[in-house]
């Protein structure tokens, strides 16, 4: 494998400060299931502290459209904070909306993969998403 010599780091003008777990369901349904057709609804929240501050929250379900293994739903809670002053209080919070996802999804992957390690089930990984599609797509519907 080749690697590059230099990868320059820009950081976002809104970062992500603090990340919780906030509540997880977690259920055994069918220890015997084969089914590998993962379903993952995601919502997310977005509460405005202040211009520079704001609460993220995502709720991701892990299910099964048929015979299914096991439900999992985990709630993260997140602080983002602003530090760039030129953008606007509009701006910040509609850029804080649309990275809900992208920020805290990371965190549901690796919760879940580990959960069900614990549970002795396969590795059921939840997907990658495309994060410009995801935001195009979701833009047209709202």
């Amino acid at each position: 494998m080749e690697m590059l010599e230099y990868y320059k780091i820009v950081k976002n003008s809104v970062q992500l400060e603090e990340v919780k777990l906030k509540s997880v369901k977690c259920e055994i349904l069918d220890d015997k299931s084969k089914n590998r057709d993962l379903s993952l609804s995601i919502k997310r929240g977005v509460n405005v502290v202040s211009d520079t501050k704001a609460e993220i929250f995502m709720k991701a379900t892990i299910s099964f459209k048929k015979e299914a293994p096991f439900f999992i739903e985990v709630l993260y809670q997140g602080e983002t904070r602003r530090i760039d002053e030129n953008i606007s209080h509009e701006d910040f919070e509609e850029y804080t909306y649309n990275s809900v996802v992208p920020l805290l999804l990371p965190y549901a992957r690796e919760y879940v993969a580990d959960l069900l390690s614990r549970m002795d089930f396969p590795v059921y990984t939840i997907p990658t998403i495309d994060i410009l599609q995801t935001l195009k797509e979701n833009s047209k519907e709202e």
